[in-house]
């Protein structure tokens, strides 16, 4: 059994402009939201690795203030022996006084490293939190971007998919059912011819 009249031949997904619109304004909304999450995901990322590192600082700054009360407290102890046991005379006799003064130069010495460590894990802290700030200003700027572009993306693939239908697939619709409508017509009336001719 043959069909009385051809079937609609496939078309090119781009073969006029209105998909081309719809399907290009389509595919720019998915991307612009694919961009926006990984780079919501990457200032995510950064924030947990601020905090880690901020933890962290905080926690060696402790120790550190501890550490350094400690050896003051060690210190003025030895000042506190050292002027309880004497004239300085009698401290350099006893051979006491030259090891009192090499510890309390090495707990000066570690003091100073101590503060130096602190005075660079607090600028560590400072470089962060700037990088943080200089990345937040980006991401709003990104943000902002990107939604100008999800915005014109999906407004030009809601008006490619408007115009084509209305200024396209309507009008093949309507040329398509007139066909049909004919050629079924003119099938009824050759049927209908042999049956009388019979």
């Amino acid at each position: 059994m043959s069909i009385p009249f051809p079937l609609p031949r496939s078309v090119a997904p781009t073969s006029n402009l209105y998909k081309f619109l719809s399907l290009f304004g389509l595919t720019l909304l998915v991307l612009s939201m694919v961009f926006m999450s990984i780079r919501v995901y990457d200032h995510n990322v950064l924030i947990r690795e601020a905090y880690v590192e901020a933890t962290i600082s905080k926690e060696k700054l402790d120790q550190e203030a501890k550490e350094s009360q400690r050896i003051k407290q060690q210190s003025a102890g030895a000042m506190a022996a050292v002027s309880t046991s004497g004239s300085p005379a009698a401290t350099a006799s006893t051979g006491s006084g030259d090891s009192d003064l090499a510890a309390a130069t090495k707990r000066t010495t570690r003091m100073q490293e101590l503060a130096q460590e602190a005075q660079e894990l607090t600028l560590n802290t400072i470089r962060k939190k700037a990088e943080l700030d200089s990345d937040e200003m980006i991401m709003k700027a990104n943000f902002r971007d990107l939604t100008v572009l999800m915005i014109s993306s999906g407004v030009l693939s809601l008006l490619g998919f408007w115009f084509w239908y209305h200024r396209l697939q309507r009008p093949q619709d309507r040329l398509l059912e007139a066909q049909v409508e004919l050629r079924l017509r003119r099938l009824k009336e050759g049927t209908s011819r042999q049956a009388s001719s019979t």
